[in-house]
Formats: C-alpha cells, structure tokens, sequence
C-alpha cells in the first residue's frame, strides 16, 4: 500500500536507495498532486529515477575466510534494513505546538519482519515502541514535548531486543507560546 508524504524528496530518497538491490520503485501522483512512491505499479506509475547526487552502496558482507568475521553468518538479503528515518517534522524543521503535542512520523526500508519492532529516541530516552505498517511507515504521537530542540532517532531491534539498525539523528525544535504576567 502506497503512502502519501508532503516530505517527498526524504521518502524518495530512502526508497531509491532501498531499490539498488534491483527492485523498481514507480512514482505517481495522488488526486491531491502530491507524489506517491511504491514498490507496487499503480495504474498511472512510472519508474522512479534516482536523482543525481544520491549515492547507493552494496552492504559488504564478510567471507568465510575473513578472521574479523568470527562466528559472523551471512545475513540473507531480506533480513538486512537500509533504513530507519525521521521524515516528519524534517531535520532542522521547527513545530508549533502550544500544547506539546507532535505527531512524528518515520520509515523503516524495507518494512519490518515479524518479530521486529521499530523504537523511537527522543533526546537519548526511548520514548515508544511500534511495529509499522505493510509499507514500513510509522506513526507516533508524543505528548507534552517541551520547548525547545529534540534530537529523535528510530532504531530497528528484534525479539529480543537487540539492535538491528540504528537510524540516523534527526533534530526538530518545538515552538510553544508562552505568556508573560505583569508584576
């Protein structure tokens, strides 16, 4: 299922990035105008193409002859994450909320497998938990976020716990009014 995201270019991007193992990512857009990128041809879709500048890399898996690669097993294609991202408020992005309230949301490539979960860092504290949708995005709602600037990342673990990947930081800043009594 495809999903719409004013955040586009990051989506894009990150799914771009997950393509270059050889499956297609197809762009089209929404009745809103907006772009929608999937993994699954829509009627009107095209192929995706990755802009210039961005940059794909093959993960490296060690052989069985190396030493650092110690009891190591190669990890089967589909068990590797390319990604767990902050899309929305974007990095730098600042965010009225008066009452503290600010919905994030994040995406994991390719979606999670059974078992796994997706934890959300707020500021060093893990601050919740979830699985994500068929399409890898995630939802959350934080409540009373002070004023300020938060650092947030998304990680991938396991069953039990572990960290599969570890997201990259993004930061958001939280502008709340504030009124001034008179002496």
């Amino acid at each position: 299922m495809a999903r719409r995201c004013k955040t586009w270019p990051a989506l894009a991007a990150a799914l771009l990035a997950a393509s270059a193992g050889g499956a297609e990512v197809y762009r089209s857009v929404d009745a809103d105008g907006l772009p929608v990128f999937s993994d699954v041809p829509m009627d009107t879709a095209e192929v995706a193409q990755r802009p210039a500048g961005v940059n794909v890399y093959a993960a490296l898996l060690p052989s069985s002859g190396d030493e650092a690669a110690g009891d190591a097993q190669p990890v089967a294609e589909t068990s590797a994450y390319v990604s767990a991202l902050i899309v929305a408020p974007l990095d730098g992005e600042a965010v009225r909320a008066n009452g503290g309230a600010v919905q994030l949301r994040g995406q994991v490539s390719p979606s999670l497998q059974t078992g796994h979960r997706a934890v959300l860092f707020v500021d060093g504290a893990m601050l919740a938990r979830a699985d994500a949708d068929a399409d890898g995005s995630l939802e959350f709602a934080l409540a009373n976020v002070a004023r300020g600037s938060h650092q947030a990342r998304i990680d991938v673990v396991d069953a039990n716990g572990d960290t599969l990947l570890q997201g990259a930081p993004s930061v958001f800043h939280v502008l709340r009014a504030t009124v001034r009594r008179s002496r």
